[in-house]
């Protein structure tokens, strides 16, 4: 996988020619802002009531007091309500406009319900594209149908997606579920969920039975980093986050991912067919992101000794930097590692040494604490999302700064496809033949070029620093995965 030369001091990104440096941020949430054509409104805001409470007669000070202590009690309540939600996401299903999309999906529901793979083949289009992501990219449709576990999934999960709407984006292409087709363009898809009904109830534990701290109705709610992991042990549940740090189990049931299944529908010769059926990060999809981040300041010790290895890199000096390595470390995974090994590799004795560059590049673009004492660098492969719908590392590439061009063609004459802006985007098998190109597939499916010096790879260098008995040391410097 590709990756980019850089230069640039720490927390920033240098960009090439005469773009400006990119910070890195530091924390706190982006902007959130509505797509065209759908159906966004924001959350709900706690009025002030208390506020001018203090100016009312001495008479009325035994209600005042009792005002307060029901303020003190429930306003917990009231702030959870205001802020478990980010936007709200209404239902579309623009399928009842149209009475021959209208049967085809009747037809399609009836031949998943039967689990009918004679029909269900006779509708697919000849050039449809499968990415079923529980069958890891399972592109074959005879093979997807023959696991008779995979196709009951399979089969089951087209059913429900089929009863939550859709849109037409062309005349003659429908994409469902409405939660993917409308998804508002610049929020998260990896950390947020929708909740497709009115009235559902937030639990406090994953249980029924436990207390409800909430109602929500068609809200986009944001979830735990975690949430994909506990299903191991709360399976049906969705841990989403509340106010002031607290999180609420929602029941399965009544979410929807816009990375969940996706299906596309086209009308050719007058009739409808299958173009599509994808799940997870695989285009088409909503636009994902992933935005430059540095959290070294988080911790003072390790931003001194960055400082320091920064000195360190400028000055060539071996010393310090065979002070600070791991006696395990390793630099690949195919060797057994230690430092002789390390040293040998980067041929450090030799002088030629292309640690210095390498490891420069790395630092100047930020990265993330995985734990108190771990931090990995760059930020691409820190923080590279490690959901349930995780986009294959080999497969996607990032794009690290704003405003760069996808063309038609590995030429800078040639048509502007989309502009990009840190997206997270798909890279065919073919992506490495075109010199200083590299080519990508855009999220709405369609092939583009970038040039390779705006792009870099999750498994492309990485470094993982370890505090060990209060000092850092470099504990993996390698590439791959």
């Amino acid at each position: 996988m590709p990756h980019h030369s850089r230069g640039g001091a720490s927390g920033s990104i240098t960009c090439a020619g005469p773009r400006k440096k990119i910070p890195l941020r530091k924390g706190g949430n982006r902007g959130l802002s509505n797509a065209g054509g759908s159906r966004i409104a924001p959350a709900r805001e706690v009025s002030p009531m208390h506020a001018n409470l203090l100016i009312l007669p001495l008479k009325q000070a035994s209600r005042i007091f009792c005002l307060c202590l029901s303020l003190y009690l429930f306003l917990p309540v009231l702030a959870t309500q205001s802020h478990a939600q980010v936007a709200k996401l209404y239902p579309v299903d623009e399928a009842l406009q149209d009475s021959s999309l209208l049967a085809f999906r009747n037809n399609l529901i009836d031949i998943a319900l039967k689990e009918d793979t004679k029909l269900f083949k006779s509708i697919v289009h000849e050039d449809c594209k499968l990415y079923y992501l529980p069958a890891y990219g399972l592109e074959n449709v005879d093979e997807l149908l023959g696991r008779e576990k995979l196709r009951k999934k399979f089969f089951s999960e087209v059913v429900s997606i089929l009863n939550h709407g859709g849109k037409f984006v062309e005349k003659d292409k429908f994409f469902t579920s409405y939660v993917f087709a409308c998804w508002p363009e610049r929020l998260d898809a990896f950390t947020l969920t929708v909740v497709t009904n009115q009235n559902v109830p937030v639990y406090a534990e994953p249980d029924s039975n436990s207390n409800a701290i909430d109602s929500l109705s068609y809200d986009i709610v944001e979830m735990y980093d975690e949430s994909f992991r506990e299903r191991s042990g709360h399976k049906g549940w969705d841990r989403i986050k509340l106010s002031h740090g607290r999180g609420g189990f929602i029941d399965k049931e009544y979410t929807l991912s816009p990375l969940g299944l996706r299906l596309g529908f086209m009308k050719e010769e007058g009739s409808w067919g299958l173009n599509f059926a994808v799940s997870g990060a695989e285009p088409p999809s909503p636009q994902l992101k992933l935005y430059p981040e540095d959290q070294a300041d988080r911790d003072s010790s390790f931003l001194v000794f960055r400082n320091r290895l920064h000195e360190a890199i400028e000055n060539q000096d071996t010393v310090f930097i065979y002070s600070i390595l791991n006696p395990k470390i390793r630099p690949t995974f195919g060797h057994g590692g230690g430092l002789e090994e390390f040293i040998t590799y980067w041929k450090f004795r030799q002088g030629n040494s292309g640690f210095w560059d390498t490891m420069k590049e790395i630092l100047s673009m930020g990265g993330a604490f995985i734990n108190d004492s771990t931090f990995v660098a760059p930020y691409v492969s820190a923080k590279w999302p490690g959901i349930e719908y995780r986009p294959e590392p080999f497969a996607f590439t990032n794009v690290i700064e704003e405003n760069v061009k996808a063309y038609e063609e590995p030429d800078s004459n040639s048509t502007v496809l989309k502009i990009l802006s840190f997206d997270i985007v798909r890279i065919p098998r073919d992506w490495w033949k075109w010199g200083d190109w590299i080519k990508i597939i855009l999220n709405d499916g369609r092939e583009a070029f970038m040039l390779k010096q705006y792009q870099r790879s999750p498994t492309g260098y990485r470094a993982w620093f370890l505090k060990e008995n209060g000092s850092w040391r470099i504990r993996f410097f390698i590439a791959g995965d």
